[in-house]
């Protein structure tokens, strides 16, 4: 996002991660499986929100389509607290038509929403999930790559 958009002083004292391009497959669109209550789009968010609070991250940054046809995703981002920054800008990183547009989730403020939101959507984002490969049973943090200390970080998730 930083390439398209100055994030300046947001992230001069706080650690953001990125997450681009959270693709789920047209065959599991809509659709609850095991371990996905709400759907294969929760479950990203879900392992997404897990991973940064385990490295400390404070921030969430997301860029979001804002065509027609992807505007349904940017209300769901906004239903679990993203707020859009910023203005529209064209994404050259990928072809699509249309902008994108940067979005950021606070995490302190989606951790209180669990206390506040009458939804137990908020309560199963924070619900441990032992498929994650990132946890171990005897409360061990295994990552696949060693965590990054730089003040951004890059998560890509897509199928």
């Amino acid at each position: 996002i930083e390439q398209f958009f100055v994030l300046g002083p947001l992230k001069e004292s706080q650690k953001f991660a990125e997450s681009q391009r959270l693709i789920v497959s047209p065959n599991y669109r809509n659709r609850k499986v095991n371990g996905a209550p709400y759907g294969m789009w929760a479950a990203l968010i879900k392992a997404s929100v897990h991973y940064c609070f385990l490295h400390r991250v404070s921030y969430v940054l997301a860029d979001c389509f804002t065509d027609a046809a992807n505007l349904p995703m940017v209300r769901k981002f906004e239903r679990i607290g993203f707020h859009k920054i910023g203005c529209p800008f064209q994404d050259t990183e990928v072809v699509a038509p249309g902008t994108s547009i940067a979005m950021l989730l606070t995490l302190s403020q989606l951790l209180s929403r669990v206390y506040t939101s009458p939804s137990p959507f908020f309560e199963y984002l924070l619900q441990f999930d032992p498929a994650f490969t990132f946890y171990r049973t005897n409360g061990e943090i295994l990552l696949s790559e060693p965590a990054s200390i730089a003040d951004v970080q890059t998560m890509t998730v897509a199928s």
